[in-house]
């Protein structure tokens, strides 16, 4: 979460999944947010439901716990999108993207690996 700290995070969503609300509730509890339920970012769902996210602005600034699968397509899409180089940051458990979006387009990104 220390790697979060400076960041300004209005919201946070999570899989419906167990372990994806678990790991983020300690962050909700630190920010006083509460951890909203998201089926868009559960197993299987892909850049479809991660793109619900990107594409609305009023999500800026949101904190969103997902599974691996999805994180992976997220990554080959900025690679992709020139936005990182292939083998940049990577995709384990409790890993963080912090991922830039400028007209629901991913424009930057960083990787914070898992604590």
């Amino acid at each position: 979460m220390s790697a979060l700290k400076a960041l300004s995070i209005k919201a946070i969503f999570s899989s419906p999944y167990l372990r994806c609300v678990q790991t983020v509730e300690p962050l909700g509890r630190v920010r006083r947010l509460n951890v909203k339920s998201a089926i868009e970012l559960a197993e299987g769902h892909g850049l479809e439901g991660l793109n619900t996210f990107l594409i609305n602005s009023k999500l800026d600034h949101a904190v969103l716990s997902t599974h691996g699968d999805i994180v992976w397509e997220l990554i080959e899409d900025l690679v992709a999108r020139h936005v990182i180089r292939a083998g940049d940051g990577g995709f384990e458990k409790g890993s963080t993207w912090v991922v830039g979006v400028q007209n629901g387009v991913p424009v930057k990104a960083r990787y914070l690996p898992a604590p």
